[in-house]
Parts: structure tokens; sequence; C-alpha cells
């Protein structure tokens, strides 16, 4: 298992931690995780998009909602590991600073994430309370694998998706 670091984003600490001040700015990693077996290449998320990095505001549309964070690239995840090696991406969830990168997959890597998360990303209403950005993911909706609750990845109990909802409706966990 390797960490990647696919960016930084600085909001408002208030956000994301109790009793902290609205005034104030935290600034937070972006990981995403490379597992490598055997067989298997897997990707776990895709970090933040370099579009919207250099401008949120184009990427994503004028007046959206993104504008309260500032975002960092550093390296994309195609400029820290070889994308076509490969063999599927995990998505844990939706938000953009694990979905942005889906765009710079190759067309035919599978993707894995929860029915209920990819159909809360299809939901405008689902859309709008989780905070989904849908241009990060709308291009790849002919590679999804859906599963449904917890799930043995490999089918030897190696890697195993854990369905944890709270965060968005489909979250899920991923134990090596």
């Amino acid at each position: 298992i390797e960490m990647l670091n696919a960016g930084f984003f600085t909001s408002p600490a208030g956000i994301w931690r109790r009793g902290d001040s609205l005034e104030v700015k935290a600034r937070f990693p972006v990981p995403v995780y490379l597992i490598a077996t055997d067989a298997e290449r897997i990707l776990i998320d895709t970090g933040l998009h370099p579009g919207a990095a250099e401008d949120t505001a184009s990427h994503y549309g004028a007046g959206d909602a993104l504008g309260m964070f500032e975002l960092e690239q550093g390296a994309s995840i195609a400029d820290q590991i070889d994308l076509s090696a490969l063999t599927r991406v995990v998505m844990t969830h939706l938000h953009f600073d694990h979905a942005g990168g889906l765009a710079l997959l190759p067309d035919s890597l599978p993707i894995v994430i929860q029915r209920r998360e990819w159909e809360a990303g299809k939901d405008p209403d689902a859309i709008a309370r989780n905070f989904f950005q849908p241009k990060d993911y709308e291009s790849v909706g002919d590679r999804i694998e859906r599963v449904d609750g917890d799930h043995d990845l490999l089918g030897d109990g190696a890697i195993e998706l854990l369905l944890t909802p709270g965060h968005t409706p489909g979250h899920q966990s991923v134990r090596v």
C-alpha cells in the first residue's frame, strides 16, 4: 500500500471541526492510495482534478459553492503513477477531492463504487445535499461497477469494501 498526495485544500476550519472559527483557515491534504498485489494495481480515489485546482470557477462553473475552498494541485495522480498499469479504481465516495481525477484515467479502467453512492450522484437533490460536483464523474458512467454493501473485491478476503454511509449516502471504506 502506498499513499500518494493528490493535492491540498484550504477552507474555513469551522466547517470541519465543531467549535472552530469560520474565520480561521485550515489546510488539509488530499490522499489517495495505491494497492499493489501480484495481479492487481488498484487506485483508491483519484484526488483533485488539475483544472479545478488551477481555476475552480472555470472548471466547475462560476458561482459554484467550491469558491470557499482554495485548491492546490501539487502532483496529480497522472504525474505520480503509471495510470496504464492500473487494473481498477475504487471510489470511497464522490466528493471533489476524491473523484476529481476520474477524468485522467484510461477509458477502459473499471471503477468500483457503492450503488447507492452512484445513484445519489445522479439525483439532483442528493447532489445538492451532498455537495457533489457531477463534472468530476459524469464521463465515466459506462465503466462503473456497482456493489451493494460489504464486498470482497478480489474474492479472497484480501481487500474488502465496507459500506460506511453517513459522510455521503454510499460512502465505503477499504480494509486491506
